[in-house]
């Protein structure tokens, strides 16, 4: 095998590895109140002066860079590839069987918040440089492990690290995706519509509120309102002094499909009624230009590619101030199409409904084409290391491989598994972990040559 002595360094310090994954996981880095010294609060900071240490000790060179972004080193050259990782976490939430910040090994399974995201594999890609550096191989670039410690809030630290001057990786990877590899990631369109209701004819609405965030399909909805009319909502007869709930079935914003959304479901029940006035203008935008589709047809907006499949829309906040109702949209554009069309298209719908339209966010896409050498090396990697086929993946979510150019998402998740990122009872085999290093040391080592 091409890669045997590296892989045998690998394996040699499995029980390091463990340790030191085990090491930074036991600190709980959520981003909290900023202080003096610790921009995104008390725990990122530890677990990226973490990281740091266990570096030092295993004799790469390190840096910290205000105590929001850090980075560990080898080899000579002008020019630098990365592997860029994060430290922070999200909430630990309830409901887990083992200690989530032990990082407790069951029946060959590490458990724990962020032993797959990100620390397993970012402190993995620790000792992949180690066994680099001491398996003697000669590098024509130098190879850093970068640490961010903002990822889940915005990656504030990428845009640190930028803003203060560090050097840009010419190729990279980060490690906190899936496996084969992430060529594609949709670029996004967001904003808030705002419908004014300055007619209330033959009803008096006082609430509309549903979803939380908008990247998820809304799950619930809940509406009261007075009205002499009468209808049903999800089989129940109403009429007089309303409330209701109205469930959905949640599911992440990229894939609105596989979701139900209850504003969509509420809308639907309530077209046929007879409202008047603004509400009845906003029904009918629900009705006749959403439709209960995800794809934007209606609208007129979609779009798909090879690359990266089709367009998606997803509502997934409304609320309902007193004066007016206002609601999210998600929009994931595939890659060789324009967020900006998008927006526009969106555009002339509110100007029709007498929508106004806020707090636009663009997000350009990622795509790196298979013909690149980067995805050329990788492929060459993972096909070595695993004897499987290379499958280009596009996804409508977004990783932190936006954060660079000529960077992708590789690892560590394999082919059908789930390691419950973001839940309770996130894990990771052991196996897995192992195997997703020696990949990460192959594919930065052709990286470096």
């Amino acid at each position: 095998m091409k890669y045997q002595k590296l892989n045998q360094e690998i394996d040699n310090m499995k029980d390091e590895i463990i340790e030191g994954i085990r090491s930074n996981v036991s600190i709980y880095s959520i981003k909290s109140k900023s202080e003096s010294d610790a921009p995104y609060g008390p725990g990122p900071k530890k677990a990226l002066i973490n990281a740091l240490e266990q570096a030092e000790k295993l004799g790469l060179i390190t840096k910290n860079i205000d105590n929001i972004i850090g980075y560990a080193e080898i080899g000579e050259g002008s020019e630098m590839v990365a592997i860029l990782g994060h430290l922070d976490v999200v909430p630990l939430g309830d409901g887990w069987k083992y200690d989530p910040l032990a990082a407790e090994i069951h029946n060959g399974i590490m458990h724990g918040r962020g032993v797959s995201d990100d620390k397993g594999p970012t402190i993995g890609s620790l000792y992949a440089l180690k066994a680099i550096k001491d398996s003697g191989y000669e590098l024509n670039k130098r190879i850093r492990v970068i640490f961010g410690t903002d990822e889940e809030s915005g990656s504030g630290c990428v845009a640190h690290y930028i803003k203060s001057g560090e050097e840009m990786p010419v190729a990279g990877f980060t490690p906190d995706a899936d496996f084969p590899i992430i060529n594609a990631e949709k670029g996004m369109f967001s904003c808030v519509m705002r419908k004014k209701l300055k007619t209330n004819m033959n009803y008096k609405l006082k609430k509309l509120s549903g979803g939380s965030v908008k990247n998820v399909v809304m799950p619930y909805l809940k509406i009261e309102m007075e009205t002499p009319l009468n209808f049903n909502i999800q089989g129940e007869a109403l009429t007089g002094d309303i409330s209701c709930d109205i469930k959905g079935k949640s599911a992440h914003g990229s894939t609105p499909e596989k979701g139900e959304n209850a504003l969509l479901k509420m809308a639907n029940d309530l077209k046929e009624v007879g409202f008047e006035g603004d509400f009845k203008v906003f029904l009918d935008f629900i009705n006749n230009e959403i439709n209960m589709e995800t794809n934007g047809k209606t609208l007129g907006v979609y779009c798909k590619d090879e690359e990266s499949g089709e367009l998606t829309v997803n509502i997934g906040v409304v609320e309902y101030d007193g004066e007016s109702i206002s609601f999210t949209i998600d929009s994931r554009v595939p890659v060789t199409h324009s967020a900006e069309d998008v927006m526009a298209g969106f555009e002339r719908k509110a100007s029709k409904y007498g929508m106004t339209i806020e707090q636009v966010n663009l997000v350009k896409p990622l795509f790196v084409p298979a013909e690149s050498e980067l995805i050329q090396k990788l492929s060459s990697v993972y096909e070595s290391q695993t004897g499987e086929k290379t499958q280009l993946i596009g996804i409508g979510g977004g990783t932190y491989a936006k954060s660079f150019p000529n960077m992708v998402a590789f690892g560590p998740s394999f082919p059908g598994e789930d390691h419950n990122i973001h839940q309770p009872d996130e894990q990771i085999s052991v196996d897995t972990l192992m195997s997703g290093i020696k990949i990460f040391a192959a594919a930065i080592l052709e990286l470096a040559n």
